[in-house]
C-alpha cells in the first residue's frame, strides 16, 4: 500500500472514530423516547448515515491529499513545454519511452507504460513491445492491416481503453498478446498521417480508472510524442547506416590493389545516408511547426493573449520556413556533387522561368524600394528545351543576391539577348542580372561560386535572405552554377571592386544554349508549353521595360 494511500485510510478512521463517539454519546438520549421498534429503524438509518460518510469522507480525503495531477498544467502549451523539454535530444526509441514513462508516472501515477511499435511488411503489421517503464513485457507479434485495434485507432485518432478489446472481434491469440501486456489505455501515435506506433499505458496506481481529463492528456502527449519518435527511429537507422558505410569502407581498404572498390555498394549506402540525414535534419521542423500549430489552436480559443501568440507563430513558422530552404540547399549541393540531381528537360519559354525566379521575392523587392526593370523581354525569344524549375531556382538566386547586397533604394536590371548561332557554337540567351550594389572584390570572382563561400563578416550580417547585407549558407551561387552547368551554359561575374560607399555594383552572366549537349527529343513530353505552364499576363506591374 502506498504511503498516500495509507494516510488517508487512517485519516479517515480517525474521523469515523470521533463520529462514532458522538453518536453513541448522543443516541442514548435521542432514542430513550422512541418504542423499541422505532428505536431500531432508528439504530439502522444511524448505521447507514455512518457508512455514507464514511466513504465520502475517505474520498474527500483522499482527493485533498492527492490532487488531480492534471490541473498542475492550466494550458496544454504547459504541457508542450515541459514535453520537448524533457524528450529533447533522445537518441532512440528505449531512451525516448523511459523519458515518457517518468512523465506518466509523475503526472498519472502509472508504473507501467512503454511503445508497440508498428513495422509494416507485406500483408502485416509487425508490433514490437518497448518497455518504458514498469514491466512491460518485451515481444513481437503480427498483426494484419485491417485489424480491429489499428483501424479504430486510425479512424478515431484518440485513446482506446483495454476493456474495448475484450468485447472487439478479435482472434484469442491477439487478444492474449494484447493481455499479457498488462495495460490499460492505447494511444495512437500518428506522423505525417500514419500510425507509426502505439502508446500503451497503465494501469494506474490501486486500478483506479482514467479519468477524462486524464485522457485528454495522454492524447495530447501522444500528438507531441510523435515527431519525437520518428526523430530517435531515423537516428538509429542513421547510426546503421554509418556503420555500413564503415564497413564497406573497410572491405575496400582491405582489398588487394589490383581489385576494384565495390563503388556501386558505396553509391546506394551513400545515397541512402544523404536521405536519412535530410529527413533527421527535417524532425526539429516537425516539431516548431505543430508547437505553432498549437499556440494558433489557443490563439482561436482566445485562451491567452491572441496578439502575442499570433506574433510568436508567425515567427516560428518563418524560421521553419527558412530553416527548410538551408536544408535544401544543402540536400541540393550534395546531389550536384554526386551526380544525382534530376533534370526533367521540356519546352519553356524565358517568360515563364524568369517568373517562377522573380515571383518569391516580389515582397521584398516592394519592401526594400528596389527599382526592378527588365530589358529584352519580347516576343523574338525562342522557346528552350531546359528543366524549367531549376533554371528558375539559378536565376532566382542571382535575383536574391542583386537583393542582398543592393542598399534600399537601389536599381536591378535583368537583361536577355538571344545569341545567334556560329560556327561550331549553337544559339544561346545570355542573360544578365545587374545591381547597383556593394559589389565584388575581383579576386573573389571565382571563389563566391564555391560551396559555403559567403563575402564580408557572416557573424555582423543578418541571417534574413534579402534584408540589405543578409547572411547565408553560402552555396546559392555554388547551386546556380551546377544548374547552369548540366545545361551547357556558363555564369561568371563582372565587378570592379567590393565597396559599400561608392556602390560599384556587379553583373552577373549567364550564357544558356536552347538546347543542352547531347539533347534527346525522347526525353521530351511535347514540344509545346504544358498547359500549366503557359503565361497567363505580364509580370508584375512595377516590371519595367
Amino acid at each position: 500500500m502506498s504511503s498516500r494511500k495509507f494516510a488517508s485510510l487512517l485519516i479517515t478512521f480517525i474521523a469515523i472514530v470521533a463520529l462514532t463517539a458522538v453518536a453513541l454519546a448522543v443516541a442514548p438520549t435521542a432514542l430513550s423516547s422512541l418504542p423499541a421498534q422505532q428505536e431500531n429503524i432508528a439504530l439502522i438509518l444511524t448505521a447507514a448515515s455512518l457508512t455514507l460518510v464514511t466513504l465520502l469522507l475517505y474520498i474527500l480525503i483522499d482527493r485533498v491529499i492527492a490532487p488531480d495531477p492534471v490541473k498542475q498544467f492550466q494550458e496544454p502549451l504547459d504541457v508542450a513545454v515541459q514535453f520537448n523539454q524533457r524528450v529533447a535530444g533522445m537518441p532512440d526509441e528505449a531512451t525516448l519511452a523511459v523519458a515518457i514513462g517518468e512523465m506518466l508516472g509523475e503526472w498519472l501515477s502509472v508504473h507501467r507504460s512503454g511503445w508497440l511499435l508498428l513495422t509494416p511488411s507485406n500483408t502485416h503489421l509487425e508490433v514490437r513491445s518497448v518497455a518504458g517503464r514498469g514491466e512491460l513485457p518485451e515481444s513481437t507479434f503480427l498483426l494484419e492491416r485491417t485489424h480491429w485495434l489499428i483501424n479504430t485507432l486510425n479512424q478515431r485518432r484518440q485513446p482506446i481503453l483495454h476493456e474495448e478489446l475484450k468485447t472487439a472481434p478479435m482472434e484469442a491469440e491477439a487478444l492474449a498478446w494484447f493481455q499479457q501486456l498488462g495495460v490499460s489505455v492505447y494511444a495512437p501515435i500518428v506522423e505525417a498521417g500514419l500510425l507509426i506506433a502505439i502508446l500503451a499505458i497503465g494501469p494506474k496506481d490501486e486500478r483506479l480508472p482514467f479519468r477524462t481529463r486524464e485522457l485528454r492528456l495522454i492524447e495530447l502527449m501522444a500528438a507531441l510524442a510523435a515527431p519525437s519518435l520518428r526523430a530517435a527511429r531515423l537516428q538509429t537507422e542513421a547510426r546503421q547506416l554509418q556503420d555500413k558505410v564503415a564497413s564497406l569502407q573497410q572491405s575496400v581498404a582491405a582489398r588487394p590493389p589490383a581489385a576494384p572498390p565495390n563503388a556501386a555498394q558505396l553509391t546506394v549506402a551513400h545515397n541512402d545516408f544523404i536521405t536519412i540525414a535530410s529527413h533527421e535534419l527535417r524532425t526539429p521542423l516537425t516539431q516548431l511547426m505543430g508547437f505553432a500549430e498549437l499556440l494558433q489552436t489557443l490563439t482561436r480559443d482566445e485562451t491567452i493573449d491572441r496578439a502575442a501568440l499570433t506574433q510568436t507563430a508567425a515567427n516560428i513558422t518563418r524560421a521553419c520556413d527558412r530553416l527548410d530552404e538551408v536544408i535544401s540547399q544543402i540536400m541540393d549541393i550534395a546531389r550536384l556533387d554526386s551526380n544525382a540531381m534530376e533534370f526533367r528537360f521540356q519546352a519553356t519559354s524565358v517568360e515563364a522561368i524568369l517568373r517562377g525566379a522573380l515571383e518569391p521575392y516580389i515582397n521584398a523587392i516592394r519592401a526594400r524600394r528596389l527599382n526592378l526593370r527588365i530589358y529584352g523581354l519580347n516576343a523574338n525569344l525562342p522557346k528552350l528545351f531546359a528543366d524549367e524549375r531549376r533554371m528558375a531556382q539559378a536565376i532566382g538566386q542571382l535575383a536574391s543576391n542583386a537583393i542582398k547586397y543592393t542598399p534600399d533604394g537601389g536599381e536591378i536590371q535583368i537583361s536577355l539577348e538571344l545569341m545567334p548561332a556560329q560556327a561550331e557554337q549553337s544559339a544561346r540567351i545570355h542573360w544578365v542580372v545587374a545591381d547597383t550594389g556593394v559589389g565584388i572584390d575581383p579576386q573573389h570572382h571565382q571563389t563566391i561560386f564555391e560551396k559555403f563561400r559567403t563575402l564580408g563578416e557572416t557573424a555582423k550580417h543578418s541571417t534574413s535572405t534579402t534584408k540589405f547585407m543578409g547572411s547565408g549558407p553560402g552555396l546559392g551561387l555554388a547551386i546556380a552554377r551546377g544548374i547552369v552547368e548540366r545545361h551547357g551554359g556558363r555564369i561568371w561575374v563582372e565587378s570592379t571592386a567590393h565597396d559599400p560607399a561608392k556602390l560599384p555594383g556587379s553583373r552577373f552572366h549567364i550564357l544558356l544554349p536552347l538546347k543542352p549537349p547531347a539533347f534527346d527529343p525522347r526525353t521530351l513530353n511535347s514540344e509545346t508549353l504544358p498547359p500549366e505552364r503557359r503565361m497567363t499576363g505580364p509580370l508584375k506591374p512595377f516590371i519595367t521595360e
